[in-house]
């Protein structure tokens, strides 16, 4: 019989993880079971988000009793729509392309995983304006600001009637900012941000 709930979280639950390494690729992680067991696994996704969800999964995986081998063996074929959290490199840059349905948690998360893989290089946040919110779409920008102005990247860039809410409020915080109309304008103006 199963239980009636299983937990899982990164350091509390029946199912947790340790963090091993992260890189712009994924994230190898040990996963520790409720029963003392703990396995190794790479997750060929960046960001801790993706750290849970896959956590999330293997729980579900373990209770229908699937094996550690055919656990990494499905990770290891895991791939991402376009434009979910794709990373690439361009010479010295860095892209993290997560522009796909952007919304608030989406948002937050990409913006975390920028910041995680910072390190020393300058870090440049480009973000466009999130559809489809209704009646939040207002605060859920000048929210966004405010989540840009703690985490500090190096440069904050916005685009869209929204995103100005955004490039006001972190602009307020100190943050570098610019705001632009459109996508074209940011395009247009890229390499001057980039090199500024």
């Amino acid at each position: 019989a199963w239980p009636d709930a299983v937990t899982f979280g990164m350091s509390c639950g029946d199912y947790t993880c340790n963090i091993i390494e992260e890189s712009s690729r994924g994230t190898k992680v040990m996963i520790n079971e409720p029963h003392g067991q703990s396995f190794e696994v790479f997750i060929p996704m960046p960001g801790k988000h993706n750290v849970l969800n896959t956590l999330a999964a293997v729980s579900a995986a373990r209770l229908m009793e699937l094996s550690i081998s055919n656990i990494r063996d499905g990770l290891s074929a895991t791939h991402l729509s376009p434009h979910r959290t794709h990373v690439s490199t361009h010479g010295c840059l860095t892209l993290i392309d997560d522009a796909y349905n952007a919304a608030p948690m989406s948002m937050l998360m990409a913006l975390k995983m920028l910041m995680d893989l910072k390190n020393r290089n300058r870090c440049v946040a480009i973000l466009g304006d999130m559809l489809e919110l209704g009646s939040i779409e207002e605060q859920a920008h000048k929210e966004l600001g405010e989540t840009i102005a703690i985490l500090r990247p190096d440069l904050f860039v916005g685009f869209g009637p929204m995103m100005e809410l955004a490039c006001t409020v972190a602009s307020a915080a100190g943050v570098a900012t610019y705001h632009f109309d459109s996508s074209d304008e940011v395009a247009s103006n890229l390499q001057m941000l980039l090199l500024d």
